[in-house]
């Protein structure tokens, strides 16, 4: 319904409310339903009513503080053919969960945990539902990442910077000098969780494809690793994994 009609059944049921001593209950939800904004901020755990479909839930945060809260959805045998978006863009470690009630399933969702009642969005995540009176379907997911923190070091051997994404991915690299050492501990500018090993690519600079060093890496580590060549050379590294 586009915000022209919508005004003018608004307008209507307006009319119908001044000549009523007193309204009736169906009557007023319509009204509430037609005035309420189509972007709705989640503030606080709750049970949704009818009147909050056909709407975006929005979960937000202040700058410093994560903030959680649970929305539950209906009786699905009362919503058919009606849908609702949830949206998380608070910071990292934000959530936003959509829970199913009674009997009812949530499917067609990467995000839904295994038991298939409820959906955790993390900050970035955003997910529609639409039910056919049995249970509920996702439509639309998505994600949305960005840099939530960069940094790095520089010394006269090795030069290191990383990037975190709000997804829970980092992504390091640099260069290391190996002026007559046939090894070097690198340190990763930034350490990964505490279950993760880090993917290295690592790749030589040469002038000339005669005589190219061989390198590899070992004793990797969620800080580190040792960088290994057959002679002295200029190394380019990249690292992969997650730090969350």
């Amino acid at each position: 319904m586009n915000e022209d009609i919508q005004k003018l059944v608004a307008e209507e049921v307006s009319k119908q409310l001044a000549a009523r001593a007193v309204p009736s209950e169906d009557v007023l939800d319509t009204l509430r339903f037609l005035t309420a904004q189509p972007v709705v901020n989640a503030t606080q755990s709750k049970t949704l009513a009818l009147t909050d479909f056909n709407r975006i839930h929005m979960l937000t945060s202040p700058i410093d503080s994560t903030v959680s809260i649970e929305l539950t959805l209906p009786d699905a045998t009362l919503c058919v053919g009606k849908s609702i978006s949830f949206v998380n863009i608070g910071i990292v470690g934000s959530q936003l969960t959509v829970r199913a009630s009674g009997d009812d399933c949530i499917y067609g969702s990467m995000y839904f945990d295994p038991t298939f009642k409820s959906i955790a969005l993390q900050n970035g995540m955003s997910i529609t539902l639409i039910t056919d009176g049995i249970n509920w379907i996702a439509t639309e997911t998505g994600t949305c990442d960005a840099i939530v923190e960069a940094g790095g070091y520089v010394n006269e051997i090795v030069s290191a910077w990383y990037r975190k994404l709000q997804s829970g991915i980092v992504l390091m690299g640099g260069t290391a000098a190996l002026n007559g050492a046939t090894q070097l501990q690198i340190s990763l500018p930034t350490a990964l969780r505490a279950d993760d090993w880090p993917v290295i690519v690592i790749t030589p600079l040469w002038n000339s494809p005669s005589g190219i060093p061989q390198v590899a890496y070992g004793n990797t580590s969620t800080t580190g690793f040792i960088l290994y060549s057959s002679k002295s050379a200029q190394v380019v590294w990249h690292a992969y994994g997650y730090w969350r």
